[in-house]
């Protein structure tokens, strides 16, 4: 298996990764090759967790579109659009809810949902219909 080397923002070393794995991160824009066997992130991951962290613990660990138990985040404005890790771009979600949302504009999936949205970044970020 070809290993292809992880470089953070900063250029120091990270764990390596497979050539799929760097192939996936360069395509949806969080890195770019920097070498035949290197790609550069264009985040800081460890900072990006802890963003994560506290995003969930805002919501409370639950989803802001279905209300059920968040384990993950979704991005307002994708990552493939440029969106970034930040409170203001992220809300907590259920891994169905992200997966089914996935590129779709937020307006657009929030529109496919059977009950109104009630998040407050979402409400004044989208104009989203309330409870």
């Amino acid at each position: 298996m070809v290993q292809i080397e992880v470089k953070n923002k900063n250029g120091w070393p990270l764990t390596p990764c497979s050539l799929e794995v760097a192939r996936r991160e360069v395509a949806l824009g969080r890195a770019r090759w920097v070498g035949p066997r290197a790609i550069r992130l264009r985040f800081n991951p460890f900072h990006d967790r802890k963003v994560r962290k506290k995003i969930l613990e805002r919501d409370d660990f639950t989803c802001a579109y279905c209300r059920g138990k968040a384990g993950t985040i979704d991005h307002l404005l994708p990552w493939s659009q440029g969106g970034r890790t930040t409170m203001q771009n992220c809300v907590a979600a259920c891994a169905e809810c992200n997966g089914r949302r996935g590129n779709l504009p937020v307006e657009a999936f929030i529109e496919t949902l059977e009950h109104p949205v009630t998040h407050p970044l979402l409400v004044t970020r989208t104009g989203a219909r309330t409870g």
